[in-house]
C-alpha cells in the first residue's frame, strides 16, 4: 500500500476501503468501487487533483445511495456487518425473545381491551333500554296481590 501525503486522498481511500469491505457481503452490482481503489493505489504520490482520485471520488460518492452515510460512520468505528462474536449472537436472541415476548404482551392487551369494549357496549345497550325502570316496575308488580 502507498503512503499518501495528501490527508484528503488518504481519508478518502481509507472511506472507500471500508466501503468496498462491506460491498464484499453482495451489496454491489459491479466492481467499480474496487477498480477506482486499485487505480488510487498505484499513484505514487496521490494529489486531490488526478483524475484516479477523482474517479475514485465519484464513484465513492455513487455508493452513497447504496451504502448510506450512517453505516459508513459505523464501519468507522468498527462496525462489521459479518461480525459473529458470542456477544453479538447474545444480542441477537435477547431482541429476538424480547421481540416475541412484546408481542405476547400486546396480544393479551388487545384482548383485553376488545373484550372491555365489548362489555362496554352490552353496558351502554342495557342503559339504552331502560333496564332499570322495566325491571323496577316488575319488581314492584310482584310483590303487590291483585285487585279485582
Amino acid at each position: 500500500m502507498t503512503t499518501f501525503h495528501d490527508p484528503l486522498v488518504s481519508g478518502l481511500l481509507a472511506d472507500a476501503k471500508l466501503v468496498a469491505g462491506y460491498g464484499r457481503y453482495g451489496v454491489f452490482k459491479d466492481s467499480a468501487l474496487f477498480a477506482a481503489i486499485g487505480d488510487a493505489e498505484k499513484l505514487s504520490d496521490a494529489s486531490a487533483s488526478q483524475p484516479e482520485v477523482v474517479k475514485l471520488q465519484t464513484v465513492l460518492n455513487d455508493c452513497s445511495s447504496t451504502v448510506p452515510f450512517s453505516t459508513l460512520a459505523a464501519l468507522r468505528t468498527g462496525w462489521s456487518p459479518g461480525d459473529m462474536s458470542r456477544r453479538t449472537a447474545l444480542a441477537t436472541y435477547f431482541l429476538i425473545a424480547l421481540s416475541v415476548t412484546m408481542m405476547i404482551v400486546i396480544g393479551k392487551l388487545t384482548y383485553v381491551y376488545n373484550r372491555g369494549v365489548s362489555i362496554n357496549a352490552e353496558l351502554q345497550e342495557i342503559d339504552n333500554n331502560d333496564f332499570s325502570a322495566r325491571f323496577g316496575r316488575r319488581s314492584g308488580r310482584s310483590g303487590r296481590p291483585r285487585s279485582n
